[in-house]
C-alpha cells in the first residue's frame, strides 16, 4: 500500500468520509481558493463517487443541496472556508477539506524541499494530473525534466505543420513554456504560430552555435544568441 498511486491515496481520503454509516448521509466540502482540485477530483471521482464541482453561484448550490435526496458526495467550491457565503449554513455539517495541492503531495509522501518548493510550485498541478496514476516511488524525483524532457522539446520543434498541442497537452502547457523559455533559452512559444515559433528557436540555437564557434567577440550579441549559462549549455545538448 506504501507504493499506491496519488489517485489511489486521494480516493482513499474521500472514502474514509463518505464510507461512514451516518445518517445523514456524510458529505465532503472541498474549499479550493486556489483552484487546484476540480480536474483531480473529476479524475479520481469518475462515476463512483458523486461530484458536484460547477461554477455556479453558491446560492444555487444551497438550493440543489437541500432539495436533493442527501448521498455520499464531494462538494467542490472555489472559495477559502472563511468565505464561504450562502452554503455556511450546512458547514456544522460537512467534513470540510481546505488543503493545498502542496500540502496534500506532502501528506502523501512526495519528497518536496523548501528549494524544490519555490522551482515547481507553478507547476503542481501539471505534475500531479501527469503522475496521477504512478505509484509514490515514481514521484523520488520531482523535477521539470521528468514530465519535459529534452527529447520532447526536440519532437515538438522537430513537428513543422503540426499544431503544439499535439504533444503537449493544456494541464502541461505552462510547464513547457517555462521549460523551454527558462531553462533552454528559447523565445515564448506561440500557439497560434507554431511553424514561426519553431524557426525562431532553431535559429537562436544554431546561431547561438554559430557564434560559439567563431568566437562571441566576432559576433555581437543579441537577441539571436542565447546568454552564457545553464539555459545556453542545455540547448546547445539538444546539437549533440
Amino acid at each position: 500500500m506504501k507504493d499506491r498511486s496519488f489517485k489511489n491515496w486521494l480516493n482513499e481520503q474521500i472514502q474514509s468520509v463518505l464510507s461512514k454509516p451516518v445518517a445523514p448521509a456524510p458529505f465532503i466540502l472541498w474549499c479550493d481558493p486556489q483552484r487546484e482540485w476540480k480536474e483531480l477530483l473529476q479524475k479520481t471521482c469518475g462515476d463512483a463517487v458523486g461530484l458536484w464541482a460547477d461554477e455556479g453561484h453558491e446560492l444555487v448550490l444551497r438550493q440543489r443541496f437541500a432539495k436533493e435526496e442527501r448521498k455520499p458526495r464531494v462538494i467542490w467550491l472555489p472559495v477559502k472556508r472563511s468565505e464561504l457565503g450562502y452554503f455556511r449554513i450546512f458547514e456544522g455539517e460537512a467534513n470540510i477539506r481546505e488543503t493545498s495541492l502542496l500540502e496534500a503531495l506532502r501528506e502523501y509522501g512526495v519528497e518536496i524541499t523548501h528549494t524544490q518548493e519555490d522551482e515547481v510550485k507553478e507547476d503542481l498541478l501539471a505534475y500531479a494530473l501527469a503522475k496521477l496514476d504512478e505509484p509514490l516511488s515514481k514521484w523520488k524525483k520531482i523535477t521539470p525534466d521528468e514530465l519535459i524532457s529534452a527529447g520532447t522539446i526536440l519532437s515538438v520543434l522537430a513537428d513543422m505543420g503540426k499544431p503544439i498541442e499535439e504533444r503537449i497537452s493544456a494541464e502541461r502547457r505552462h510547464l513547457f513554456n517555462r521549460r523551454v523559455t527558462a531553462d533552454f533559452g528559447f523565445p515564448e512559444p506561440d500557439l497560434a504560430e507554431p511553424d514561426k515559433w519553431r524557426i525562431r528557436a532553431v535559429a537562436r540555437l544554431l546561431a547561438t552555435d554559430t557564434a560559439l564557434k567563431i568566437g562571441e567577440e566576432g559576433f555581437p550579441m543579441s537577441d539571436w544568441i542565447i546568454p552564457p549559462g545553464n539555459s545556453r549549455k542545455r540547448a546547445l545538448e539538444l546539437l549533440d
